[in-house]
């Protein structure tokens, strides 16, 4: 088990937050599963890291990425992507669960207070 990040934007953050994303698209594996990460001070674990493409990803797992249809999920890749959709682009999903009894390492707070990640009291910058 390694403690990873995992950047989210604040609607996919809240989406997972309140259990409506449990799956996220990468271009880079980001960790493997039993990893853990924050979102905005709650922890998650991976359970398992897939190698897809977009395609598969926008017919079968939008609703597992927090969309409400396979088109609201390509509009919304195409806003952090530049506009670029490649049906066959290979990527990584990572599909994660809520881990609420972690907490997290001396080492790993005071790293990410350095990184200005989170403040002097712990909350989430963003």
């Amino acid at each position: 088990m390694a403690e990873i990040d995992i950047p989210f934007s604040p609607r996919m953050a809240e989406a997972a937050l309140a259990g409506r994303k449990i799956a996220t698209t990468r271009s880079h594996r980001k960790g493997d599963p039993g990893d853990i990460f924050p979102i905005e001070g709650v922890w998650f674990v991976l359970v398992d890291v897939m190698p897809t493409i977009l395609l598969q990803v926008k017919i079968n797992f939008y609703k597992l990425e927090g969309f409400s249809s396979p088109g609201a999920f390509e509009e919304y890749w195409r806003e952090l992507h530049d506009d670029t959709w490649v049906d066959t682009a290979e990527k990584y999903t990572h599909f994660f669960a809520r881990c609420p009894s972690y907490t997290p390492t001396k080492d790993l707070v005071e790293e990410l207070k350095k990184r200005e990640v989170i403040d002097a009291q712990g909350r989430w910058y963003g």
